[in-house]
């Protein structure tokens, strides 16, 4: 059986090997990561368009559920539920190898940079901010610039 948090990498297109899917399912849990209040989860609430590696577009929305922050892509009941381990980032809780990244320029997220328990990558451009930044502004939407 696939588990909830397999099944949302299925859906936005990424490949999973067996053998990946049997990993994550036996990982232990991260470490303790910090816990974020409502005012700092609300800076990561944002849509984002994304196009799969076979094409298929599709929108992954980050919002806050209770005390965590949750991730859903188009068409899938299942969310994920993501533990933050600073910088920005956040790991699934139940498979600490599907990681997202926020980026953002003037303190907006601009950008979703995914990577699956395969280490496939993908990267999506917020819905509310895809117009052109001003010359000399940092990363914008779109930009190709990969996280560190």
């Amino acid at each position: 059986m696939i588990s909830r948090k397999s099944s949302f990498a299925l859906a936005i297109g990424l490949s999973l090997s067996a053998s990946s899917i049997a990993v994550a399912q036996g990982a232990a849990p991260a470490a303790a990561a910090p816990q974020l209040t409502a005012a700092e989860r609300a800076k990561y609430e944002s849509s984002y368009d994304l196009t799969t590696p076979d094409g298929k577009q599709l929108v992954v929305t980050l919002f806050s559920a209770g005390d965590k922050l949750r991730a859903a892509a188009t068409g899938e009941a299942d969310t994920l539920s993501l533990s933050y381990q600073g910088n920005d980032t956040f790991l699934s809780e139940n498979d600490p190898k599907f990681k997202l990244t926020v980026i953002f320029a003037n303190a907006v997220p601009v950008r979703l940079h995914v990577v699956d328990p395969g280490g496939n990558e993908l990267d999506g451009v917020a819905r509310h901010n895809a117009a052109p930044a001003a010359p000399g502004a940092p990363a914008q939407a779109g930009a190709p610039a990969k996280p560190k």
